[in-house]
């Protein structure tokens, strides 16, 4: 059976700000469409002051016509564009809900297969550039995702952090890097998205999902 997101069409995230009111989106969507686009998924991260903040999953009949889609789309009040990015991954994986990665936790076996969900999970689902989940104790990455730093360079990042202030199962940014500290089982999700920074609803659900994993892994302790 054909997957209901396949098209055969190359498929694009594009996070939009735009005004919060009705048929805002619809106009977004109608200039996509306008090129031969089709708007497969939308995803709202934020909505705050009369703006909304969105992640569309697109698909496109060529590459080519993103020029022309975002031209359509500069020509609507009220609306920019903060990033456009090609999927690598098929677009039913591109679209992956925090609730299949609680799922995948809950039913994992092993503790490597905890880990190995949660950080390939959140990989996906969020659009990291990279992710590992780093063992404090003997200054090990236990497991990775991406186009992770150098093992130098994360001990350094750690050792930085040592004297943080930051409370346990809290999300924290420095620049590019974002982690969140389980001291309870002694690790530490270390994770950068470079092009795009995260919104309040991905804080929440990031800090969620590592506390699921956090539960979980207590079992296998």
């Amino acid at each position: 059976m054909k997957d209901a997101y396949d098209n055969g069409m190359p498929s694009f995230m594009i996070r939009i700000w735009l005004a919060d009111r009705p048929g805002a989106l619809a106009q977004v969507a109608g200039r996509i469409g306008a090129v031969g686009g089709d708007v497969i998924n939308i995803d709202i991260l934020e909505r705050d002051n009369g703006r909304a903040i969105d992640d569309l999953y697109i698909t496109l009949p060529e590459g080519s016509l993103i020029p022309l889609m975002l031209t359509k789309i500069s020509e609507l009040d009220d609306v920019g564009v903060e990033d456009i990015r090609e999927l690598q991954t098929d677009l039913s994986d591109a679209i992956q809900d925090p609730l299949q990665i609680s799922y995948e936790l809950i039913s994992s076996e092993t503790l490597s297969e905890v880990l190995h969900s949660f950080v390939a999970g959140c990989s996906t689902c969020f659009n990291l550039d990279w992710a590992v989940m780093y063992r404090e104790e003997d200054s090990a990455v236990v497991t990775a995702s991406g186009d992770m730093p150098s093992p130098a360079w994360l001990d350094a990042f750690v050792a930085g952090l040592q004297n943080s202030s930051e409370d346990i199962e809290k999300l924290a940014i420095t620049g590019d890097t974002a982690w969140i500290r389980l001291d309870k089982i002694g690790l530490m999700f270390i994770f950068s998205r470079l092009q795009r920074s995260l919104r309040s609803r991905e804080k929440r659900q990031l800090l969620l999902l590592a506390q699921i994993a956090g539960k979980v892994i207590d079992t296998f302790q």
